[in-house]
């Protein structure tokens, strides 16, 4: 259902085609109102630090798309190459103290073991589901129930996961229940 201004669904696979119809609406009239000063605060952004070299980012895009200009490069390729290191500003190696859980995420070439460790993909994917399970425990601070239904699986499932991947679910006290 939505309301003058806002989809009332809480998780993606609850809502409707008319919320996200809604959605994608609102979506594109910010985008088209805004662009333009998004656009430039962007730029903006990375003027300044020239982190050790002659010119900040914000000169080097400058310099990249006259570049493309000038070699009469299509109007998209002279937009890519203004635009090219907006990206960098935040990179998701930069936001690793944001995992509260106590688990490292792998980054840059830790991702991708090294020939001589690759791993199978069936390997790779029981290693991804149990982090993603003890991550989510951790989240949800051992409650089972929050966290099978934040995998968005049933419990009975859960607990087989974490059986076959040796993880011991957390004993609560005698008479404390758990809450979902």
């Amino acid at each position: 259902m939505v309301t003058k201004q806002t989809a009332l669904f809480v998780r993606m696979d609850q809502g409707t085609t008319e919320e996200f119809e809604h959605i994608v609406e609102r979506a594109n009239e910010h985008l088209h109102t805004h662009l333009v000063d998004n656009v430039f605060g962007l730029l903006r952004s990375m003027q300044g630090d020239t982190l050790g070299y002659c010119i900040d980012r914000y000169e080097h895009s400058l310099q990249s798309a006259t570049r493309a200009l000038r070699e009469e490069a299509r109007i998209d390729m002279i937009v890519a190459a203004l635009l090219h290191d907006v990206g960098d500003t935040i990179a998701p190696g930069d936001l690793t103290f944001l995992d509260q859980s106590g688990l490292s995420r792998p980054t840059g070439a830790d991702t991708i073991p090294q020939t001589s460790e690759r791993r199978t993909l069936h390997e790779a994917r029981d290693q991804f589901e149990r982090d993603l399970i003890l991550r989510t425990l951790a989240e949800q601070q051992g409650n089972m129930s929050r966290t099978a239904e934040v995998l968005g699986v049933e419990r009975s499932n859960l607990y087989r996961k974490m059986k076959a991947f040796g993880i011991a679910p957390s004993r609560r006290p005698e008479g404390e229940e758990e809450t979902v």
